[in-house]
């Protein structure tokens, strides 16, 4: 009996927690299902979005990338799996788009288990508005260009 508890604890936990980055990931939308810009993480293109409320970005895989995981881990019964970003590297992509409006962010946190979805909390000096820029760049950024003062 003690084993179940304990295993149906877990298994209510990992549900909630699941749920609980579900809810953070739907949080960027605000009724919207489009992303700000591109962000380049070593040879990948990931996508970034900025929360339409909080200090915080959201970078995540392309829907091209999280489609040809799927198919990949269906086909081989989930033994392969597809590209998915360290976050010391999504970590320091982030610090390098960052970098020329002096904004900073905090080290990411995955949103869910292995998911290649991404959080970061940013922190910008006085007078710099991160949404600001992104919504003014927001077509350059969606081809991959350099956030700018």
């Amino acid at each position: 009996m003690r084993k179940s508890s304990l295993a149906l604890a877990v298994a209510a936990s990992v549900a909630l927690s699941g749920c609980a980055s579900f809810q953070r990931v739907a949080s960027y939308t605000d009724g919207q299902m489009s992303t700000d810009g591109k962000l380049q993480v070593g040879s990948r293109w990931m996508s970034i979005s900025m929360h339409p409320r909080d200090e915080a970005v959201l970078v995540q895989r392309g829907i091209g990338d999280g489609a040809a995981d799927g198919v990949l881990r269906g086909s081989t019964f989930g033994i392969v799996r597809g590209w998915r970003p360290d976050p010391r590297a999504v970590d320091t992509a982030l610090a390098r788009w960052l970098g020329p409006i002096q904004c900073r962010s905090e080290p990411v946190r995955e949103l869910g288990a292995e998911t290649g979805t991404f959080e970061g909390r940013i922190t910008c000096p006085a007078g710099v508005s991160l949404r600001r820029l992104m919504a003014d760049q927001r077509e350059a950024l969606r081809r991959g260009e350099p956030i700018h003062p």
